[in-house]
């Protein structure tokens, strides 16, 4: 999915998991690091549209990385 069509759902919803935006690349396998870039790809279209999005955990790490804030652990 490399775009969204404003219509075509109602809104984004990005869970928690595993691991943190902020975790170093090469802490993070394959398949979380790709999933990672895809939903990061899609956040300035999100936030350009003013799509609603719900980030739990994870998803909040996103947005806020998204938005320039800073993303940690601690």
């Amino acid at each position: 999915m490399s775009q969204i069509r404003k219509m075509s759902f109602d809104g984004v919803i990005v869970g928690g998991g595993p691991g943190c935006v902020s975790d170093p690349a090469d802490q993070k396998s394959a398949l979380d690091a790709r999933i990672e870039g895809q939903i990061l790809a899609l956040m300035p279209q999100i936030t350009a549209l003013d799509h609603p999005f719900m980030g739990c955990c994870y998803g909040l790490g996103i947005l806020a990385h998204h938005l320039g804030g800073e993303v940690s652990k601690a």
